[in-house]
């Protein structure tokens, strides 16, 4: 029902013609009674009465539900639904093959942006493949961050783009206006890669 319907909006030209797809996964719990979901054991902490925290392990029941977004509108391109206790990695594929289906005709997914649950090596070579430009956004801590802004301390970046938004913060009297500038930046050559 809901690809028939993301179908119908693709018709509408409600997406542009390029597409960019955001990617993201989430559990839905229920509970053990709920037929045909999965089961996962997990760790949790737990904080009991003296304030301690310690580890437990609690098995939960449920589903898996993954969605490829439509980066400008926000609305979905595709969405699948699965066991709780199936990867992320194993479903990259068949949610960009969703979305292609649901835009047949009407736009053309050409970039997707992932975090790194979503990827294995083969899952990699199949969207380069395909010709999708793929984005994982990277966090402070890791060694493609660090070799990304090594060559811009030495001034060997290209600057791509540049832009420029005021965000405005809390409301009333205590409002203020912070002013952003964004950089965009071009490297080549730039082959770390963190698992």
């Amino acid at each position: 029902m809901v690809n028939g319907a993301i179908r119908a909006l693709a018709k509408a030209k409600v997406c542009g013609a390029k597409v960019t797809g955001l990617a993201d996964g989430t559990d839905l719990e229920t509970t053990a009674r709920s037929a045909g979901g999965g089961q996962v054991t997990r760790q949790r902490r737990l904080a009991d009465r003296r304030g301690r925290e310690p580890e437990i392990e609690i098995t939960v029941d449920g589903w898996k539900v993954l969605v490829l977004i439509d980066a400008a509108p926000k609305i979905p391109l595709a969405v699948k639904v699965g066991n709780i206790q199936e990867h992320e990695t194993h479903w990259t594929r068949a949610v960009v093959t969703q979305a292609w289906a649901n835009l047949t005709g009407a736009a053309r997914l050409y970039k997707v942006v992932v975090d790194r649950g979503f990827l294995d090596g083969t899952e990699l070579w199949w969207l380069d493949q395909q010709g999708i430009t793929l984005v994982v956004p990277a966090q402070d801590h890791m060694a493609v961050t660090a070799d990304a802004r090594a060559p811009t301390v030495v001034g060997e970046d290209i600057t791509v783009g540049r832009r420029v938004h005021r965000v405005r913060h809390r409301q009333g009297r205590e409002a203020w206006t912070a002013r952003l500038e964004t950089e965009e930046v071009g490297l080549t050559g730039l082959t770390t890669y963190d698992p």
